[in-house]
């Protein structure tokens, strides 16, 4: 039976002092969320899951490369090369260890600047296996290295590895065709409020995330402070699942220690707010009440931000659910549903129809944004004492009351 690695921790460096900070976790396995007075992070369970099954881009894949024989030389050291699409993940299993030291070694090949590293000591029982933290490039080198090597080197097998498989399945789409505009498009060029609307996506960002079965994630969150960002609780809900998150400034990648979790709900309410180190958000959107007419909906699951505008109203909202006919995909969940007229948040979205060219009977559901913020300063008191540089910034921005 696999076990995971639990007599050290491996080491995460950096060769950049730019870079934004990366990789608190490595092994993944049995890590608990801290506990708090009240449910502050709810896990979202099954219904998460099945969620993220149903949008997923991406699997893990069966490589089973032995990583021996090695040369037993650090000068010449094993070594392989995975040139994929998109974020990377590995596990790796080991078969047999060696009196001497040595390193499993993951390096990125995209500028040189992320490295992980877990030693492989005679302590390790044949069985041992590690995850790999998330590499925001799938251009990485695979190594094992020995300062002083012997005549034997261990045996460690590359078991698999997140790749890409196929796009997000079309999810939400009302009516016959797909009516989002692009920011560059014409036809929102064209509108008198354009310049409005197109400021509010400075303030929405792609983010992707490596669920516990290996399927990768497309999401979309929004900051509604300096370093706070809102998503959909099936898209991150534990402290794991952030650390798993792949979040896109602009040039900026963040992930691991990069992504901290706030807060998730889940069970009655799905959103969730992550801390994201140096993001210093200079575009926000707040949240309102109400179910106003017309909507918007900006959604960054894919390469490029789309808006939905056209035919994007509310159709029905109650006390935990607002239905809308605004145009989303798998990747849109965690997009701020807003006023058109004012870009106030009045919803987030989380659940788009699955009818295959739905008609008008398709119905998108959005998390409504009072319920949120109802949620949020229940938990005024555990939000102040477990973050209070979040809590500080939530009651900056009127989530939260002052002392």
């Amino acid at each position: 039976m696999s076990r995971s690695c639990t007599t050290k921790h491996p080491s995460i460096r950096r060769s950049s002092a730019l870079v934004a900070p990366i990789f608190a976790l490595a092994v993944f396995h049995g890590v608990a969320a801290p506990a708090f007075a009240g449910q502050l992070k709810i896990d979202g369970g099954n219904k998460a899951l099945e969620i993220q099954r149903q949008i997923a881009v991406g699997e893990f894949a069966p490589v089973a490369h032995g990583l021996t024989p090695c040369v037993a030389s650090w000068k010449l050291p094993f070594y392989e090369e995975r040139r994929l699409d998109g974020p990377w993940m590995g596990r790796f299993v080991v078969n047999q260890t060696v009196p001497e030291n040595w390193t499993l070694v993951v390096r990125s090949l995209d500028g040189e600047v992320l490295e992980w590293r877990m030693p492989i000591t005679a302590v390790h029982a044949p069985g041992d296996w590690w995850t790999s933290p998330v590499f925001p490039s799938g251009r990485v080198s695979i190594t094992l290295e020995s300062q002083a090597p012997g005549s034997l080197c261990p045996s460690v097998l590359f078991k698999d590895e997140v790749r890409r498989s196929h796009h997000a399945q079309q999810r939400g789409q009302v009516g016959n065709k797909d009516d989002r505009w692009v920011e560059a498009s014409p036809e929102l060029a064209a509108l008198p409020d354009a310049a409005k609307i197109k400021s509010w996506a400075a303030a929405v960002t792609r983010m992707e995330v490596i669920s516990p079965t290996g399927l990768m994630v497309p999401c979309t969150g929004y900051f509604i402070s300096e370093n706070l960002l809102m998503t959909a609780a099936h898209c991150v809900s534990t402290d794991v699942g952030a650390a798993r998150a792949v979040v896109y400034l602009d040039s900026q990648t963040i992930t691991g220690s990069g992504v901290r979790l706030v807060m998730a709900q889940g069970q009655d309410l799905d959103f969730s707010l992550l801390w994201i180190v140096g993001a210093h958000a200079t575009a926000i959107l707040a949240l309102s009440d109400g179910a106003p007419q017309p909507l918007a909906v900006w959604q960054a699951g894919e390469a490029l931000k789309k808006v939905s505008i056209i035919q994007c109203s509310m159709l029905t909202a109650s006390a935990d659910l607002l239905e809308h006919s605004c145009d989303t995909i798998g990747g849109s969940s965690g997009s701020a549903v807003q006023d058109l007229a004012t870009g106030a948040v009045v919803g987030l979205h989380v659940a788009g129809c699955t009818t295959s060219n739905a008609t008008a009977a398709c119905r998108n559901g959005a998390t409504p944004a009072n319920a949120i913020r109802r949620r949020i300063l229940q938990y005024s008191a555990d939000l102040k004492k477990a973050d209070a540089a979040a809590a500080a910034q939530l009651v900056a921005v009127g989530l939260l009351p002052q002392d």
